[in-house]
């Protein structure tokens, strides 16, 4: 990995640090589609490819986005990709309250996207330890049927 040119000065947007590689700031796409975007991070990223890997077989053709970046989120991407796009479903591993998915939908809402817009989630709850994770953390088949919900 190369390092970035110059240090950033406290204020300054990624868009605006410069250096070599991959814009600090900016999202991926890591799988092409064309009836679902799917907007996530983190470990959502193998579990959405996972997922729209079960639905293309189904006939429905996921486009998957690594956010690769959640401070300050991406929005300009997000905006043009779902542009793109008659249904979003944003994949947040964190919890639905004071989660990603929330500051995504609304930036969604605020630039005029027309689409439907879904997020699945994982449960309001404490952080659990071994098998009790599985209770309440977000799984495959979760961002599975969140995709069939929004297309119907």
């Amino acid at each position: 990995m190369k390092l970035r040119k110059r240090q950033p000065s406290r204020g300054e947007p990624p868009s605006a640090w410069g250096g070599d590689g991959q814009a600090l700031g900016r999202t991926r796409l890591v799988a092409a589609g064309d009836d679902v975007l799917l907007v996530t991070f983190g470990n959502g990223v193998r579990m959405s490819l996972r997922a729209a890997s079960l639905l293309q077989e189904e006939g429905v053709s996921c486009a998957v986005m690594d956010l690769q970046w959640l401070s300050p989120l991406p929005l300009e991407d997000v905006v043009r990709h779902a542009a793109q796009f008659p249904a979003v479903v944003v994949v947040d591993e964190s919890r639905r309250s004071g989660g990603v998915a929330e500051g995504l939908m609304a930036g969604l809402v605020d630039a005029g996207y027309r689409g439907d817009i879904a997020r699945v989630n994982s449960e309001d709850s404490f952080v659990p330890l071994g098998p009790a994770a599985a209770e309440v953390l977000l799984g495959e088949q979760d961002v599975v049927d969140a995709v069939r919900r929004i297309c119907g």
